[in-house]
């Protein structure tokens, strides 16, 4: 008797625990939502739990899980990162290997894109797209057009890991996180054609609005996390700060503004540096979050930042103004850590 009682207190408690993890659907916001913001939930590895969360800014309002509520069915397992075109996103699901393409006015699966090993980031060139990815030792290029099966059409090979990337002129910037590169591709010939030595571990790159590439370095393994500022002519650094590694953060990932002249990044909370400047000053402290994992600048300066918390909790997103005051926070899935900004009214 005590031992079936056992089981069965035991069974309710993996419920419960089960269930409490779980986003419930909710409702979706109105198709006539002027702009937004988008929040990938990377969710739990091997739980398929990630999850879309949506933040319409003009009524201060989160809709959570809003892909299962549109689809009636779950995203699938570790939502990477989220990248928009036009009147559509598309969602870089890690470990579904795969990246699924909806409508920004109802949130519906339009397609999805097989063949995938494990993708991290994408980007649109006319009707075809590069991503980045964890295991395949290259770059996947899709037909965003062939219908059906395996949507890869090209891989160009690379060593490792590449995570996130960025675009100048015809030309793709790729982080090679194990190979301690940026490589530079170039997408009208679908080929490798250079790479810049960097830091170990570059995670996150981004170009600013004088054409150089800043690129944010180190994982948890690194000693020193290092910000670069590369000058892509020479294919070398002209400016470089060195961080000692903070053992209780985990990612690096920066973003800039708008126009372009200043960076954010994860640091000890929040950190920032306009690019034409070379000191570093504190944004927002790190005590207001507990494990920030994702940041994200939308076009009138607001920072947004990702707070993981345990990583089976569900997190929260905070709102900064440029000055960094605290706007808004709101409670979103778990494992926050991807921002994309949509603006309908400019479709």
């Amino acid at each position: 008797m005590r031992f079936w009682l056992s089981v069965v207190l035991i069974g309710l408690i993996i419920f419960s625990c089960k269930r409490e993890n779980e986003i419930k659907p909710e409702e979706l916001p109105d198709e006539n939502t002027v702009s937004g913001v988008l929040i990938g939930n990377e969710g739990n590895f091997n739980w398929s739990n990630a999850s879309l969360s949506l933040y319409d800014k003009l009524q201060s309002k989160v809709f959570n899980n809003v892909y299962r509520t549109a689809n009636n069915k779950p995203l699938g397992d570790v939502l990477q990162s989220v990248y928009v075109d036009g009147d559509y996103a598309y969602l870089v699901v890690n470990n579904s290997s795969k990246i699924i393409k909806i409508s920004l006015s109802d949130f519906k699966e339009v397609r999805s894109y097989e063949g995938l090993t494990s993708p991290r980031y994408m980007v649109k060139y006319g009707d075809f797209a590069f991503v980045s990815d964890l295991y395949a030792n290259g770059i996947s290029v899709l037909d965003m057009k062939k219908q059906g099966g395996n949507a890869v059409v090209k891989t160009i090979p690379v060593t490792g890991w590449t995570e996130e990337i960025d675009v100048n002129e015809n030309y793709l910037y790729v982080a090679g996180v194990t190979a301690n590169y940026v490589y530079i591709i170039n997408m009208t010939t679908q080929t490798l054609v250079d790479s810049i030595a960097t830091a170990d571990a570059p995670m996150s790159l981004t170009f600013d609005k004088n054409g150089y590439l800043w690129v944010y370095c180190g994982d948890y393994q690194s000693e020193n996390y290092v910000l670069e500022k590369i000058d892509i002519a020479l294919k070398q650094a002209v400016f470089k700060i060195t961080l000692a590694a903070d053992n209780t953060q985990y990612s690096t990932k920066m973003s800039i503004n708008v126009v372009r002249d200043r960076l954010y990044f994860l640091y000890a909370g929040v950190k920032t540096i306009k690019v034409n400047d070379s000191t570093i000053t504190d944004f927002i402290d790190g005590s207001v979050f507990q494990t920030p994992y994702g940041i994200g600048v939308d076009k009138e300066g607001d920072v947004y930042v990702a707070d993981a918390k345990d990583y089976v909790s569900q997190g929260v997103v905070y709102v900064f103004d440029s000055t960094g005051k605290q706007k808004n926070n709101f409670t979103v899935g778990i494992i926050p850590g991807s921002f994309a900004f949509f603006y309908r009214d400019e479709n």
